[in-house]
């Protein structure tokens, strides 16, 4: 007892009472206050007492270290704008800009680390360590002079309260128009809880499992270790769940069932996909309505607006989806995931989703590009963005500052790298250049961006990612098959490309050898995309299938079989396209209207050019199978070749195929060929000068009859 009563002793003596200041008055007047308020003093001479505990503390003066620094680094930027040489402070300071992107990543000071007031109000927005980054306009205009602040970074505490600060716009903008989301996805449905949208715990795993299964592999968009603990958590409690993860959620559901065929999804779920997908696309409109998605700087929330524009890609017309996906791009480049000065001063795993997610978006966003007839899209030289690392997602982990060492085998993400690899290659060649905004060739030859592509490096591409990647997959692996077959079938397109840029505008001085090299590319194309749809193990894959139908490789055939119906290759050729065509036409219904409308006469057109030549040699033509199915299905669908009366039409119905002669089958004269291209992803005049070398007339290039009202036709190579 006697310890204890020592104890509270000691402890009420610790316990000082806190010194009472002067009033103010008595301090500047120097006189002895006597500490009580009122004072006599004030008392005395009838003015207001204030205790100087309540008058705000004056800010302290900077040390004079950082005023030295600061003045040093003012005295380096003038010296290096003069181009004179000196010896930086700190070594690397003025190493090359090639290497100034990592600089964050290997080295850096704490203290100018602890003084980034937010991700994007860093030392490499504004310093000459980083050129290619473009300088905060916001802070040059606040920024102080040498001595009292600078823009390489100042704290808080530095800055008056009197001065405007860029966050106390941001906040009264916030104010001032809130409730503006509704032009994005309409008003907000306010009398519905969106916990109620949400399937029920069995089936939001079953979700998540098929979109681990069909989609992550190819995009990699989240990182599935963190996510899925996330997930379990707030499936436990759906009322309860944060706005940016519920959006998430609901985007994985679309991307899910748009993953899914019609029957599997009846199979699995027992709704059609067009019912299922219209209930979680409205969960996850209101999810992002929720997230103020169009003022977000949350990488979350941009990833589930790029699942749920995924998810409308059956739905709407490229032109409308391309539009939406521009929104999504200006909000990344908001965030600032397309720079690598930004993304590298991120811990580890947060930089690399950065990178994942604008890979993704960029080359989807490229995609739509082509299929809307729109050239300049983000996939664009003017960004530094680094493409993904080879690694799995358990190779990170949030605590970590550096990113592991790339692995030289196979890993989760193989597939978004090698697209990132090409499409890398892709955005700084002449072709693509030439086919999107040329006036760029002239400006990304410095060393940051690289120097231009040129076409014999097309080819070094290809052995490089042969060796480096696919010859260590295994075709067993549905994963490795699917990057062994796509990406041989991408890199044969950019060949065909690349055969465009060169010849669209003298397609006459092309020799015999180089057509055949273009036309054996285009076959190439087929025949991966034959074996991809034809393989088991590329079932699950069959959403992308559907996005990248190889259309050009279609379109230069039978236009490269029209003019020379007797090259050495044509008999090849015309099997390229037949086997196509089995695999990817095995079930033909009506919503493969589109492309039923398009291409029976270019086709007739080839087969009528083959029939001459061999007439003229003696030798008569073997009509190939997919010509006579082109005609039953056309007829069973009621359609005709573009105005031509059909076949079926004029027969029995009791006819047989086989009594289906060429004759019959082709007994117009009207050579028009291909319309609607840019449904396909192909550019009318853009790929090929297709208005004079192909004989189409442009007048048929338009959009009525297109049918984009299905969320997920039944054909995988509807666009």
């Amino acid at each position: 007892m006697a310890d204890v009563g020592q104890n509270n002793q000691a402890t009420s003596s610790a316990r000082k009472p806190k010194r009472v200041l002067a009033c103010v008055l008595c301090q500047h007047r120097k006189v002895k206050c006597d500490r009580k308020f009122p004072c006599a003093n004030c008392q005395k001479a009838s003015a207001q007492c204030i205790p100087a505990a309540l008058v705000p503390r004056q800010r302290r003066r900077r040390f004079p270290e950082r005023e030295l620094l600061d003045r040093l680094r003012h005295y380096e930027d003038l010296l290096r704008k003069h181009d004179i040489k000196f010896e930086p402070m700190h070594a690397g300071a003025n190493q090359a800009p090639a290497n100034a992107m990592n600089a964050d990543e290997n080295s850096g000071d704490d203290s100018a680390t602890e003084e980034m007031n937010s991700p994007r109000d860093s030392r490499a927005e504004n310093s000459d360590d980083a050129p290619y980054v473009a300088k905060n306009y916001w802070k040059a205009m606040v920024s102080k002079p040498q001595g009292i602040g600078s823009e390489h970074g100042t704290k808080d505490e530095d800055s008056s309260p009197d001065d405007i600060q860029e966050k106390s716009i941001t906040s009264i903008l916030d104010e001032r128009f809130d409730g503006e989301e509704h032009i994005f996805f309409g008003s907000r449905a306010t009398s519905i809880d969106l916990s109620t949208l949400h399937p029920e715990q069995s089936r939001i795993f079953k979700l998540w499992q098929i979109y681990l299964e069909n989609v992550d592999p190819l995009l990699k968009v989240t990182h599935t270790p963190s996510l899925q603990a996330r997930i379990v958590d707030a499936a436990g409690d759906i009322s309860r769940i944060e706005p940016t993860l519920e959006a998430l959620m609901f985007s994985i559901y679309c991307v899910a069932v748009y993953s899914l065929g019609d029957t599997e999804c009846n199979k699995q779920f027992g709704f059609s996909t067009r019912d299922l997908l219209r209930t979680y696309q409205f969960g996850c409109q209101q999810a992002l309505l929720n997230c103020n998605i169009s003022k977000t700087d949350n990488l979350e929330s941009l990833t589930a607006l790029i699942l749920y524009l995924i998810s409308l890609k059956m739905m709407l017309d490229p032109r409308a989806l391309f539009s939406l996906t521009g929104v999504a791009v200006r909000i990344a480049k908001r965030i600032g995931i397309h720079i690598e000065a930004l993304n590298a001063k991120e811990n580890a795993l947060t930089a690399e989703m950065r990178r994942r997610v604008w890979w993704a978006l960029a080359m989807y966003d490229d995609r739509l590009s082509e299929m809307s007839k729109f050239k300049d899209a983000a996939l664009s030289p003017t960004w530094d963005c680094k493409i993904p690392s080879n690694l799995n997602d358990l190779d990170f982990r949030e605590e970590m500052k550096a990113t592991p060492t790339p692995r030289n085998e196979p890993t989760e993400a193989i597939f978004a790298v090698v697209r990132a690899e090409v499409g890398d290659f892709q955005r700084r060649s002449l072709f693509h250049l030439d086919f999107t905004n040329p006036i760029l060739k002239t400006f990304i030859t410095d060393i940051s961006h690289g120097p231009i592509r040129r076409a014999g490096e097309l080819s070094d591409l290809q052995k490089m990612i042969e060796e480096r990647y696919l010859k260590q997959c295994n075709p067993e692996i549905p994963l490795h098959f699917m990057l062994i077959w796509a990406t041989r079938l991408s890199l044969a397109k950019k060949f065909i490309m690349d055969q465009y840029s060169k010849y669209s505008a003298v397609p006459d001085k092309q020799t015999e050898e180089q057509k055949d090299a273009t036309l054996g590319y285009a076959m190439q194309m087929l025949e991966a995309d034959t074996i991809l749809t034809k393989s088991g193990l590329c079932k699950r894959f069959t959403w992308y299938l559907h996005l990248y139908f190889p259309f050009p490789a279609y379109v230069h055939i039978v236009h490269d079989l029209k003019r020379r119906p007797g090259g050495k290759l044509v008999e090849k050729a015309w099997k390229a396209m037949n086997d196509n065509y089995d695999v990817r036409f095995i079930d033909a219904d009506r919503d493969s209207t589109v492309f039923f409308r398009i291409f029976p006469r270019a086709v007739k057109a080839a087969w009528r050019a083959r029939e001459t030549f061999l007439g003229a040699i003696g030798q008569r033509a073997q009509l190939p199978p997919m010509l006579t199915s082109i005609e039953l299905i056309t007829a069973q669908m009621g359609l005709t070749f573009l105005g031509t009366e059909s076949v079926a039409s004029r027969s029995s119905p009791d006819t047989p195929a086989e009594s289906i002669t060429s004759s019959s089958f082709f007994d117009t004269s009207d050579d028009s060929s291909l319309s609607s291209l840019s449904a396909f992803g192909m550019h009318p005049a853009d790929y090929w000068n297709l208005s004079q070398s192909m004989d189409i007339d442009n007048s048929q290039l338009s959009w009525p009859g297109m049918t984009w009202n299905n969320p997920v036709p039944t054909f995988p190579w509807q666009p």
